[in-house]
């Protein structure tokens, strides 16, 4: 079952990564900054992992995953994902805006991929219900 993008779960998703984005894009100043692309997909490569892999994220109170095994596969989504979509990601992104576009597009295939992954793991909980269904 696809959790992630039935129309009624986009919202939460969109919320979710919404979140993933602020905190990412917390440590850049207030003033608009250039970051290389190779340094931006570095930069999400290490923060996406602990963002989405922390005990109170959905990630992991929804799937019975440990938050090993979850850092693993959202490593290496990430890296799959960037890559698949490397020639899309300008070469230089103008902070915070294109970060929070390109963090937002790369984390939503980062998710899907999660849920492909771990579909068999879903807790499937009335709350985690309740979550994929909010609108």
């Amino acid at each position: 079952m696809r959790r992630f993008y039935k129309l009624e779960g986009i919202r939460f998703i969109s919320i979710s990564l919404f979140t993933v984005i602020v905190l990412f894009t917390t440590s850049i100043p207030a003033k608009a900054v250039d970051v290389q692309k190779d340094n931006w997909v570095e930069a999400i490569s290490t923060a996406f992992p602990v963002i989405f892999c922390q005990d109170d994220q959905y990630f992991r109170q929804c799937f019975n995953v440990t938050q090993s095994e979850c850092e693993k596969v959202v490593l290496s989504a990430t890296k799959v994902c960037s890559e698949k979509n490397i020639d899309k990601i300008p070469n230089i992104l103008h902070q915070p805006d294109d970060g929070r576009y390109w963090g937002s597009y790369i984390g939503k295939c980062v998710a899907s991929t999660f849920d492909l992954v771990y579909n068999n793991k879903f807790t499937n909980s009335s709350k985690c219900q309740d979550m994929v269904n909010e609108k």
